[in-house]
């Protein structure tokens, strides 16, 4: 008596051997109860997965040949050229950071301009640097900052920001001097000579 890797029907297994059977998925029995040996499918799966390599084989074999490389110098090449796109890489990182560097230098630049001209207090300056993160450098090299879809170079976005924050300019002292003359001046006369406080006196008591 010849036993089957799979019956259809449970029936169809001797009986003595049904134990080394199980039921599949697909409603099959298949013999599952023999460590190491595989089924009619396992097998058929395997042996189209060996000839799927051997044919990928071939044509890299084909390929090579076509080439007129050894497999060791492909192996070189490869390795070279993963070399290569490192340090590519790399060599782009420390350029994104340069000009990143750039980029900020020069908004900062922008903005130390912008808050001089405006009278922005040495103490304050910190303070409008710290926006230069919102900032852009457009490619033709202007430095601008979006707000509420309009673009503000640094100047424009400063005279709005005073207007929220006065307390970054630097007090008048000239003009709080000036005015503080003028006010004394007009509240204040130079006391009179001695001749003349005794020709005061001596008309008043003329009139009385």
């Amino acid at each position: 008596m010849t036993l089957q890797t799979a019956y259809p029907e449970e029936s169809g297994i001797p009986e003595q051997y049904r134990e080394l059977y199980s039921r599949t998925e697909d409603g099959i029995w298949r013999l599952t109860g023999i460590e190491g040996i595989r089924t009619t499918e396992e097998t058929n799966a395997l042996e189209t997965a060996l000839n799927h390599e051997r044919e990928e084989l071939s044509s890299l074999k084909k390929l090579v040949a076509s080439i007129g490389k050894k497999p060791e110098d492909l192996a070189a090449f490869a390795a070279e050229h993963e070399q290569l796109v490192n340090g590519l890489a790399e060599t782009r990182e420390k350029l994104d950071s340069c000009t990143e560097q750039i980029r900020r230098e020069k908004i900062e630049k922008s903005l130390r301009k912008a808050a001089a001209e405006k009278g922005v207090r040495t103490e304050a300056v910190n303070d409008v640097l710290a926006r230069a993160a919102a900032f852009e450098l457009l490619d033709d090299d202007r430095i601008i900052i979006r707000i509420n879809g309009e673009e503000l170079s640094p100047e424009q976005w400063l005279e709005q920001q005073l207007k929220q924050s006065p307390h970054w300019l630097a007090p008048s002292k000239s003009a709080g001097a000036k005015g503080f003359a003028g006010t004394f001046k007009h509240h204040y006369s130079a006391p009179a000579s001695i001749a003349e406080i005794i020709s005061d006196s001596w008309n008043n008591n003329k009139r009385s």
